[in-house]
């Protein structure tokens, strides 16, 4: 799995951007969120599913290898209630595990100078 964290703003702004991420993944790392953030967190995410799950692109993907590996079928049928299920002192080991400090992978992507403007001919 991939941890992912993505703005688009200003290029001067960035060193902001990285410092706010990594203050957050400290704190994630350092005391388990609380039971009203990992409802509100959890919640959104099983919205998200279910909305999902209301589309054939998501069947699509999830099914497209179930008659080669029987396992996908196991994880579709627990896949929300896993969701349900999840700590916050999971959400910590995690943080804990993945998210050590100075071990991020960033890629930034900024605009080149603009070209200068040439003479009409």
């Amino acid at each position: 799995g991939t941890f992912v964290a993505r703005v688009q703003g200003r290029p001067d702004r960035i060193s902001d951007f990285f410092r706010e991420v990594e203050a957050i993944a400290a704190d994630l790392r350092d005391r388990p969120a609380g039971t009203d953030e990992v409802q509100r967190a959890r919640q959104q995410q099983l919205e998200s599913i279910e909305r999902d799950r209301n589309t054939n692109g998501w069947w699509l993907r999830r099914l497209r290898n179930v008659q080669t590996d029987p396992r996908i079928a196991g994880v579709i049928a627990v896949h929300i209630d896993d969701y349900r299920g999840i700590t916050a002192e999971e959400l910590q080991r995690a943080a804990q595990t993945y998210l050590r400090a100075g071990t991020a992978y960033r890629i930034v992507v900024t605009p080149s100078a603009a070209p200068a403007a040439q003479p009409a001919t």
